[in-house]
């Protein structure tokens, strides 16, 4: 009888271990996955409330009586700006294309105007930033 010491492992054990390693991938994988159309729902409804709100405030304005009540209340503040041009305020990435230690196919980065074409309704073809990555054929 060959004595073994705790270090050691036999081939079922490896292959046990190699199969939970393979699943535990795949279960973060899944989760990443959901936590990314997570993030991508909660930004469409946002979308959605800030134009109800912008509709809202609007024909508040239109019923007002053209004065203001109060002339104090005016706002320092710049003008909000469309959604587009927020997305472009922001237009790279500090993460890097391949996460350091992994072994897992990275997946596309949603920034930028990438994101705000991601979220809204609008067709790809038509965007100028759609026919720039039509080139680019490592990023899809």
């Amino acid at each position: 009888m060959i004595p073994t010491t705790p270090n050691t492992m036999t081939s079922n054990q490896s292959r046990r271990q190699a199969q939970k390693a393979r699943q535990a991938q795949l279960k973060a994988q899944l989760n990443r996955d959901q936590a990314r159309q997570k993030i991508l729902q909660q930004r469409r409804a946002l979308a959605r409330r800030r134009a109800k709100n912008r509709a809202q405030c609007e024909s508040d304005e239109s019923e007002s009586s053209g004065g203001q009540h109060n002339p104090s209340a005016h706002s320092t503040t710049p003008p909000q700006r469309s959604n587009a041009q927020n997305a472009a305020q922001h237009s790279h990435s500090t993460v890097p294309e391949t996460p350091k230690y992994s072994t897992v196919e990275a997946r596309r980065r949603l920034y930028g105007l990438r994101l705000h074409y991601e979220t809204t309704d609008t067709a790809q073809s038509e965007t100028p930033q759609a026919q720039f990555e039509e080139g680019e054929s490592h990023d899809e």
